[in-house]
């Protein structure tokens, strides 16, 4: 990937949370075109495999020192 110095904050949101789409502006180049990316794909995905794991961790309906108690286990 090249480090061209330039840099741009890319967040990801679940689609199905999107209500409404404003256009704010437009990029000088594609940043997500394949030759030149300034975006890590691979850290991303790997970023949000994380996080769906962390989520599925979560106890619906329990107390916080029921999910404090489970976590610790879970970390042993």
């Amino acid at each position: 990937m090249p480090n061209t110095g330039d840099s741009i904050t890319t967040r990801m949101v679940n689609a199905k949370y999107i209500s409404n789409l404003r256009l704010m502006g437009t990029f000088k180049k594609e940043p997500l075109a394949a030759k030149d990316r300034s975006v890590d794909l691979d850290g991303l995905i790997a970023k949000e495999e994380i996080a769906i794991r962390d989520m599925e961790k979560l106890g619906v309906g329990v107390t916080k020192e029921a999910q404090s108690i489970f976590d610790a286990l879970s970390e042993t």
